[in-house]
């Protein structure tokens, strides 16, 4: 099953980043510790320049490494990105009812816009930062206690298990403060279309209506904003007392029974061993940032899953009129079910659909789309299908383009869709485009909607 968090799987670029990751917390992490190791067995002048000097190098060595790990970062960020927009729209493929839901198209617009970016990037940055985070303290931890501070990696066990406590208590509320947010933050989106064009319009009443409809969606989120905040905040404050307490104690405990020169070892290495604290604080944090994550994954995945509704029960065929144009008349045709209409207009020839709006011919219209695929030539009403920007040409004279484009596919073409052709064409046009669908229906299926119908 699809899902936004998998796009930030492993792959050739993550592996090469994270490989650098590995490599640079290595060299930052034994640094300190090989130097608290060789000041702790009193060594002499020249041990201790040598020491100094390959603790400068592996010092040093971090910065090359953390470029490429961000070089591979970055390719990574693409690869998912590319990979994101190709899953959103394969799962789009062929739902037509939902394209023709203006809802949906929102929600679709929002989905593949900021949304779905910052998501992706965020899943990356999670899976990023987590890495980074593991191997800065699981490698500090190993080392300070093997070599420096006996029972170091007891408080770091024993931390793991109150953070992994805390996340399994509190961690489905953080989820669901994180969902609820997301859907608060989204329904305020995807209302600023709205207003905008209100007020481009000028309807001040719209405009008004608008606004309090803004404001009062942006107290909501608001409050959840702040709802999701305590709930995380909270969370913070009982972690730190899991991770510093522990190891508060084995180094209080330990501090009687060490000598001045092991003294002097745990003060080379203290600031490492702080930065390794931190570091797991931030790790159980990123952990509730996951499921923060999870949650606003869930409201794009249930975006991207939302079942497309049957098109032929959208069909109210008792006000729709089909008929078949023969031997220079129109005879109507009768069709009870969805199957019976399109199966009515499987022929060759000149077909007219009318009806009332909402009755379904559009849907109609889409319905004959999906039967013949590729064989069929569909032209809406509102044609963007040959979009030409800045074009100097009229409304009627764009149509007039699409048609003749549309035309010029009739070698491979079965089908013709025509949804209300005639709009905005002089008679002298609508005339001769009507000449050239009697010709072209002889070997084609001709299928047009218009509210200029033959009685």
């Amino acid at each position: 099953m699809f899902s936004v968090l998998s796009l930030a799987r492993v792959r050739g670029e993550a592996l090469g980043c994270l490989l650098f990751v590995l490599l640079f917390q290595l060299c930052y992490s034994a640094a300190p510790v090989y130097l608290s190791r060789v000041a702790a067995s009193s060594p002499r002048a020249e041990e201790m320049t040598t020491a100094v000097v390959v603790f400068l190098i592996l010092y040093f060595l971090p910065y090359p490494l953390t470029y490429a790990a961000a070089l591979f970062r970055a390719l990574w960020r693409t690869t998912a990105s590319r990979a994101f927009y190709e899953q959103v729209y394969r799962r789009k493929e062929g739902r037509i009812a939902e394209a023709t839901s203006r809802q949906a198209d929102k929600t679709f617009a929002t989905v593949i816009s900021a949304t779905g970016q910052e998501l992706m990037f965020d899943c990356i940055t999670f899976v990023y930062d987590s890495f980074l985070l593991l191997c800065s303290s699981l490698l500090s931890v190993v080392l300070i206690s093997l070599f420096v501070l006996k029972g170091f990696a007891l408080a770091y066990v024993v931390s793991a298990i109150l953070c992994a406590v805390l996340l399994w208590r509190l961690g489905p509320w953080q989820v669901r403060m994180s969902a609820a947010y997301e859907k608060s933050y989204n329904r305020l989106v995807t209302a600023l279309p709205e207003g905008w064009l209100a007020n481009t319009l000028g309807d001040r009443q719209a405009v008004s209506h608008f606004m309090r409809l803004f404001a009062r969606r942006w107290r909501l989120n608001r409050r959840m904003a702040f709802a999701s905040m305590n709930a995380f905040r909270a969370f913070d404050m009982l972690q730190a007392i899991s991770i510093w307490a522990p190891a508060s104690l084995v180094i209080l405990l330990q501090l009687r029974s060490m000598t001045a020169t092991e003294m002097v070892a745990l003060a080379i290495v203290l600031p490492r061993l702080t930065e390794a604290l931190l570091d797991i604080s931030n790790l159980v944090g990123n952990a509730a940032d996951y499921l923060a994550l999870r949650g606003r994954a869930d409201w794009l995945n249930r975006a991207l899953a939302e079942s497309p509704s049957d098109l032929g029960q959208r069909l109210d065929l008792a006000r729709i009129r089909i008929m078949k144009k023969h031997d220079g008349g129109w005879h109507v045709l009768r069709a009870k079910t969805a199957d019976e209409a399109l199966a009515a207009m499987m022929d060759a020839g000149r077909y007219a659909v009318s009806g009332p709006n909402g009755s379904g011919k559009t849907t109609l219209m889409l319905l004959l789309k999906q039967r013949d695929r590729e064989r069929a030539v569909y032209l809406p009403a509102q044609s963007f299908l040959f979009p030409s920007i800045r074009s100097g040409l009229s409304i009627g004279q764009r149509k007039l383009r699409d048609l003749q484009r549309g035309f010029s596919l009739k070698e491979a073409a079965t089908c013709f869709l025509l949804d209300e052709w005639d709009a905005n064409l002089d008679p002298a046009n609508r005339q001769a485009v009507s000449s050239l669908l009697d010709d072209l229906s002889q070997t084609h299926t001709v299928i047009e909607v218009s509210h200029r119908m033959p009685p």
